[in-house]
């Protein structure tokens, strides 16, 4: 499944226009005769001039129009003139403007003004040219997991800004999630919104308002408690028809649509798309559960699983154990057959067809394997010295090096029972190891213990970040990382078509985004059973830099000589495990490709006080840790932070694995 953000298409003028968010919105109520004469509305409404119509629905029609005070586009909705007849509605139309000016989040459209002019109710949106998910699919046919949890995660930060203002959105669908320029999405069309609390709702008790095929069974019943669990439940159904290109229950009618609803499980999602994972169909089927005490109680509490998905990690509220799709219901017609690159990323991982366009190479092992095994060994001497930090044990382990010939290296079993995922694993002199049960695949990880260190730097550190503030860290549990960067052999298994700025099966992949990284992640997770693969924390990876030592390259104030920074002769990055291991077994982190993190960048410093399994949430950045080919040794340093965009492709940038053991 190979995963590319896709330019969006251009709309053609006269469609309907993507609205984001701006400014902190205000509402301005402008009053006139209380009926709106011949049907027709005005050119002008309150202080905008209506230029072309951009869509209709069933209440009311969507215009461009320009703010003639402040200069600017706006997308001005009016209310059919029916709807403005009754003085009850318009109040409560007023009333349902004002709690929406209260939901100001990125991921939820934003509204100017609202009220009522010559019998027409208006509300005046920020406009920017763009699309929606609808227009999205019509082009595209369906889209890959990655991008779908993109954008559910979004949809989920939007909906609980909704929630927080006391709203239930009761109409979401692809039509009314908009995507801008950025690829951001933005849940627009609040028109059937209602009061979670029951008052000054817009609809009737026994009456049923939104979409069919995405609504709820308690809105096709017309209930009166509808709360947010019924957006929930639409989220699923927008999941499903990104994934399949078609929506779960479909019928000649609306009737017969909605008596699917109420009387049938929905299908699961791999009945009609085969590539979809197990975690992705256990969220889904999570969310159409019938009873909608059964679904996630919260978008929040879904945007929890959802990002655990995408990072490869165990999910939280939803079981694994989906059941298998049935023979009955896996037929896969032409239309809902895998996407090509997804079959061709499948074929290359089962070792069908060759390294591709990367000049030189082939996808076999040679001695890539037995180097592994040389260059670990060639680690450190493990040292018996046991120390204890606030409670927490640790292994603190000396730096001289060990000079093993390939001759006289050694593999001890364990003495631990192989997980699911694991191909081999062993101990030597650094600690445990265990490799990846693919085949062919050069890739080896170390455990790497629970623990305490302090994360960041001390003042008169050279080339400190005044982010990097020197505070304690416990890691609670331990974890396994691999012992080099990804490198372009192994990523090229999972995406054909990629091209590196450094060719070399043996270097490090370059020039991934992050959200190539995490369809990457996502796709190697569904190869073998148990295997949940992601990126490391930035506490983690310095946690794993430091190898017990607390200098600024870990147990030396210098960077070690041989590890590499600067750019060599030859040119951009060099072959992974070149340099020399630290305490733990891990190469490269000094080095040769920056790595992507899970955290995202805030622009402050780090805490002070001490803090237990951190993980950065907030910022708009992604961190990456470690210097390379370009930076300076100041920026190799175990705690040097960086942050960039989650788009960055540059050509020292990559990752590593980690995977958490099991307790």
């Amino acid at each position: 499944m190979n995963v590319k953000k896709t330019p969006l298409p251009e709309i053609p003028s006269g469609e309907m226009p993507t609205v984001i968010v701006g400014e902190t919105p205000g509402i301005t109520v402008a009053t006139g005769p209380s009926r709106p004469g011949d049907g027709t509305p005005p050119e002008q409404i309150a202080t905008y001039r209506r230029l072309r119509q951009l869509g209709a629905g069933g209440m009311g029609q969507v215009y461009l129009a320009e703010d003639n005070r402040l200069k600017r586009q706006v997308a001005l909705k009016l209310l059919r003139a029916a709807m403005a007849d009754e003085p009850a509605f318009v109040d409560r139309f007023l009333r349902e403007a004002k709690t929406m000016a209260q939901v100001n989040h990125p991921n939820v459209v934003g509204i100017h003004g609202a009220g009522e002019q010559n019998g027409w109710l208006w509300m005046a949106l920020e406009y920017v040219p763009g699309t929606d998910l609808n227009k999205l699919l019509k082009a595209r046919g369906r889209l890959e997991e990655p991008e779908v949890l993109r954008i559910l995660i979004a949809c989920c930060k939007g909906l609980e800004a909704i929630h927080a203002a006391g709203l239930v959105h009761r109409d979401l669908k692809p039509a009314n999630i908009f995507i801008d320029r950025n690829g951001e999405p933005k849940i627009g069309d609040l028109g059937l919104a209602r009061h979670t609390d029951g008052e000054d709702r817009m609809t009737l008790t026994g009456h049923a308002w939104g979409t069919p095929a995405y609504m709820s069974p308690e809105q096709v019943q017309g209930i009166a408690n509808i709360d947010i669990r019924s957006d929930v439940y639409a989220l699923g159904v927008v999941a499903f028809i990104l994934l399949t290109g078609t929506e779960p229950f479909t019928g000649p009618t609306s009737y017969v649509v909605t008596n699917l609803v109420l009387s049938q499980q929905a299908p699961d999602v791999r009945s009609r798309n085969r590539s979809v994972s197990q975690g992705m169909a256990s969220i889904i089927r999570c969310c159409l559960e019938k009873d909608r005490a059964k679904r996630f109680d919260t978008p929040l509490v879904l945007k929890v699983d959802l990002e655990r998905l995408m990072a490869g990690l165990p999910l939280a509220s939803t079981s694994m154990r989906a059941p298998p799709p049935s023979a009955a219901t896996t037929e896969i017609t032409p239309q809902q057959a895998p996407h090509p690159s997804a079959a061709a990323a499948t074929a290359t991982a089962k070792g069908e067809g060759g390294f591709g366009r990367m000049p030189g190479n082939s996808p076999s092992l040679g001695p890539l394997g037995i180097k592994l095994v040389a260059y670990s060994l060639g680690g450190l001497v493990l040292g018996g010295v046991i120390w204890s930090v606030q409670g927490q044990t640790v292994v603190e382990r000396p730096v001289k090096p060990l000079e093993v010939s390939l001759a006289t290296a050694s593999v001890e079993p364990a003495g631990a029972p192989l997980e699911p995922w694991m191909g081999r694993r062993g101990k030597d002199a650094t600690g445990e190891w265990a490799s990846l049960k693919l085949d062919g695949a050069p890739v080896r990880l170390r455990l790497l213990p629970a623990g305490t260190f302090q994360m960041g730097s001390p003042p008169n550190e050279p080339g400190r970040g005044p982010s990097e503030t020197l505070h304690q860290v416990t890691l609670s549990h331990s974890f396994w990382m691999a012992e080099t960067e990804v490198t372009q052999e192994f990523y090229h298994r999972f995406v054909p078509d990629y091209l590196s700025q450094n060719p070399g099966k043996d270097r490090p992949a370059d020039r991934v985004n992050w959200h190539d990284v995490s369809a990457f992640l996502l796709q190697l997770g569904n190869q073998l059973p148990g295997l949940f693969p992601r990126l490391p924390t930035e506490a983690e990876w310095e946690y794993a830099c430091r190898g017990g030592g607390d200098k600024a390259f870990g147990h030396t104030a210098i960077l070690d000589p041989r590890e590499w920074v600067l750019q060599p002769p030859e040119g951009g990055s060099r072959k992974v495990a070149q340099g020399q291991a630290n305490a733990y077994g891990l190469f490269d982190l000094h080095g040769n490709v920056r790595e992507w993190c899970k955290d995202t960048w805030e622009d402050k410093p780090l805490p002070a006080t001490p803090e237990t399994d951190p993980l950065g949430h907030w910022g708009s950045r992604v961190v990456c840790r470690g210097g390379s080919y370009l930076t300076p040794a100041t920026a190799a340093r175990c705690a040097a932070r960086q942050g960039v965009t989650n788009q960055e492709r540059a050509p020292d940038l990559g990752f590593r694995l980690v995977i958490d053991a099991t307790p």
